[in-house]
């Protein structure tokens, strides 16, 4: 018996497989929050970094706020208070290299333990008066270079989807499989207008059925990240309303 439908085991061990790294592979070290995010120019300030499934106290953490590809700023000192949690010295020059007044700096950590950790527009710079020729020749240019990388398997750290994340990995495959299962629904329903079998209105309302059943569940993903990036699944109202259109027909 288990011969004949060897692949229905399969796919339940592969089911397992997915349910259990799913759940279980951890994300990969982040950045969750930076205080204060807001500087001015001319200062020396301290920030105060929170990290995600981070390991600070393993190894040397340095840190860099990066301008654009080209400028950046080094952190020092950089004070490891525990695993999650860092302090950055920061001494931002009396003017900026750029001709506006308020400038958004991405945060860059690296570590032997952890990899690199990026957070755009971790801070924001503010300065009184615009002289960004003054501000080039102030600009202390600190390179980010020999950065560390970290090779396990993980969930890429995302910080405007944090654990969420994991929702993409069942809600593309379900997206996916529903498109198709709703192809071939859409298929049999036509050949059925076009011939008028019934075996091909069976197979249109066999494929409706299972395909309104996945697209239950890839909605309820789906809601789950959009309350975490704002996106909007209009559409799916739509496909409802026509999967329940073609039930309707049938009673």
């Amino acid at each position: 018996m288990l011969k004949k439908h060897w692949w229905k085991a399969l796919g339940v061990l592969l089911l397992i497989y997915v349910f259990v790294v799913g759940m279980l592979v951890p994300l990969t070290p982040g950045i969750v929050d930076v205080s204060p995010n807001s500087l001015k120019t001319g200062q020396q300030s301290t920030l105060e970094i929170t990290g995600y499934n981070s390991n600070y106290k393993a190894g040397e953490v340095r840190a860099w706020l990066k301008l654009d590809d080209e400028r950046a700023i080094a952190a020092e000192p950089v004070t490891v208070v525990d695993e999650r949690h860092l302090k950055l010295g920061v001494d931002i020059p009396e003017y900026l290299p750029v001709d506006r007044k308020v400038q958004d700096f991405t945060l860059v950590l690296d570590s032997p333990t952890d990899g690199t950790s990026v957070l755009p527009s971790a801070v924001f710079v503010t300065q009184d008066s615009i002289a960004a020729e003054a501000g080039a020749q102030l600009w202390p240019n600190d390179p980010i270079e020999g950065l560390s990388e970290r090779w396990t398997m993980t969930f890429p750290f995302r910080n405007i989807l944090s654990e969420t994340i994991r929702n993409t990995y069942f809600h593309v495959p379900l997206w996916f499989a529903m498109i198709f299962i709703f192809i071939g629904s859409v298929t049999y329903s036509i050949r059925y207008l076009r011939w008028g079998e019934l075996t091909e209105d069976n197979r249109a309302q066999a494929f409706t059925k299972v395909g309104y059943r996945r697209d239950m569940g890839e909605e309820y993903l789906g809601r789950l990240l959009e309350r975490r990036c704002e996106a909007e699944y209009d559409g799916y109202c739509l496909a409802h309303l026509f999967c329940l259109l073609h039930l309707a027909r049938r009673i």
